[in-house]
């Protein structure tokens, strides 16, 4: 709090904070390079203390938070890629074979085994 939100807008008297200063707060984060994680947990600091000024200290009527859309970050590639393998939960290549070769080629229920496995942990690109 010290650190984002008082410098950025502590010299403003409470009642004097609009949807557009809460905005432009909110962009100056993006500007800095945060985390898109990080920006969350400021922004949520910040409209929680000023839901509070509208209720229960009521000292203000409304929220300027309230009306306020918040910027997020664009992910870079690499950061993309790797949210997307931690999403899907992808084993790796060498798991897969290990587990395939533990497998009974001419039993019956080794398709219907590999079939589900693979729509699981979506391993189907390593079908080929």
């Amino acid at each position: 709090m010290n650190h984002y939100l008082k410098p950025s807008l502590g010299y403003y008297h409470i009642k004097n904070l609009t949807p557009r200063i809460i905005e432009n707060f909110s962009q100056s984060l993006l500007d800095k390079n945060l985390a898109n994680h990080t920006m969350e947990i400021i922004i949520s600091v910040m409209k929680k203390s000023l839901r509070m000024t509208v209720f229960p200290y009521e000292l203000l009527n409304t929220n300027p938070a309230e009306y306020t859309s918040y910027p997020k970050r664009k992910l870079t590639v690499a950061e993309l890629a790797r949210k997307k393998h931690d999403d899907l939960k992808i084993i790796s290549l060498q798991d897969y074979s290990k587990l395939m070769s533990l497998i009974e080629p001419d039993d019956p229920s080794t398709c219907l085994l590999i079939f589900l496995f693979t729509l699981v942990y979506g391993v189907a690109k390593f079908l080929d």
